[in-house]
């Protein structure tokens, strides 16, 4: 079955967690509002110092040494973190970075599970997901509780997926996942065509003489969406319920000069000698040849078939006994009767030499031998006029 899909170019996905361990910075200045608040205090007050007419310069605060308390004062506020940037804006900032972890979990299974997505696989998300061990005002340092509010955590059943900052800003973010999962449908699995090539046929003759039969299937494949949107339908493997049957074509491949009645087209089916012939004898009209050993006991040994073709009958037939009748095309069959054993069956495909069965007593008989016929359009003939002879 034929999906649909759009084409998608995939974006190169983000790990779902990136641990980056930058060198220590003094101050992460526009992420913390409370620092930046401490320091214009601290600036303002050295401009009244300063300001104040009625100081002797010589008590005022140096710049140097007003320098050595902005700073002191910066580092006092400042204490050794886990920050959190999705998307590059800054959430909060963790004293462990499991807790970040797992928050970023929790987070990622109430996002798949909003999703009209069965049997899933695994997921990721597609934003940037950043975490950074740093120094960190302490009023941007949360625990897991808090974290989880930020990533619109409500509980464990509600999420609204609203970012927020620990600064009180919202996070312009949209959370995207890409999502894998796993699906299976039954298929159809199409049978083969197999030829015989015959040389009773002119070039350009086709006829199906056993028609094909398609197989059933179980296909698996791997399913990609983005968020709700499925990108891609991967396949991956199929388990055969039902085998198929091969279509079977008999094909010509005999020149335009030449015809069937022109050429030696079958082989001896069994390398003894004729006892009888085709045509009248004693015993009534004899509709084929009979072949036996040239000394010795012949029951057991294999017949082999005259020609390529397709068996069309291969039982017990009351005169014949157990017999096979091959068809080669251009109403031209053969028939090998009076077996102990066969060695085919309906519908084989047979090549030239190929093992029918064994020479038996079974049927009308007074001895093992091979009786061996032709047929040309349903006719009786005599075989030797389409036996090679040497």
């Amino acid at each position: 079955m034929k999906l649909d899909l759009k084409q998608v170019n995939l974006p190169k996905l983000k790990r779902k967690i990136v641990s980056k361990i930058p060198k220590l910075k003094l101050l992460n200045s526009n992420k913390n509002v409370i620092i930046t608040v401490l320091v214009f205090s601290i600036l303002l007050s050295g401009i009244f110092i300063f300001s104040n007419p009625s100081k002797d310069t010589s008590s005022l605060i140096s710049a140097e040494s007003s320098n050595e308390v902005l700073e002191a004062a910066i580092t006092e506020n400042l204490v050794t973190a886990y920050g959190l940037y999705i998307d590059g804006a800054f959430i909060a900032a963790t004293n462990h970075k499991a807790d970040i972890s797992a928050s970023l979990d929790t987070l990622l299974n109430g996002k798949v599970s909003s999703l009209s997505v069965s049997d899933v696989t695994s997921a990721q998300f597609m934003n940037e997901i950043k975490i950074e061990n740093g120094q960190y005002a302490s009023e941007s340092v949360v625990d897991i509780a808090s974290l989880k509010k930020l990533l619109g955590i409500e509980d464990e059943y509600t999420y609204t997926f609203n970012l927020k900052s620990v600064t009180g800003e919202e996070v312009n973010c949209d959370l995207s996942v890409v999502v894998y999962a796993k699906t299976s449908e039954e298929v159809e699995i199409a049978y083969e065509t197999d030829y015989i090539d015959t040389d009773l046929k002119k070039s350009g003759y086709e006829k199906v003489v056993c028609t094909g039969s398609t197989g059933t299937g179980i296909a698996y494949y791997e399913l990609v969406y983005i968020n709700e949107e499925l990108v891609q339908k991967n396949f991956i493997s199929k388990d055969t319920v039902v085998q198929p049957e091969p279509e079977v074509v008999e094909r010509g491949v005999l020149s335009a000069e030449k015809t069937v009645n022109s050429i030696g087209v079958l082989t001896f089916p069994y390398p003894g000698r004729i006892s009888s012939y085709f045509g009248s004898r004693s015993l009534g009209y004899h509709e084929g040849i009979d072949i036996i050993a040239y000394s010795g006991n012949c029951y057991g040994d294999d017949v082999y078939a005259a020609a390529d073709g397709v068996v069309t009958f291969a039982g017990t037939n009351a005169g014949y006994g157990t017999v096979v009748f091959i068809d080669h095309g251009e109403g031209l069959v053969t028939g090998y009767a009076h077996l102990s054993s066969m060695s085919m069956k309906e519908g084989d495909i047979v090549k030239t030499g190929d093992v029918v069965g064994q020479i038996g007593t079974t049927g009308r008989v007074t001895g093992p031998h091979l009786h061996f016929e032709v047929q040309l359009n349903e006719v009786k003939v005599d075989p030797m006029l389409f036996l090679k002879v040497d």
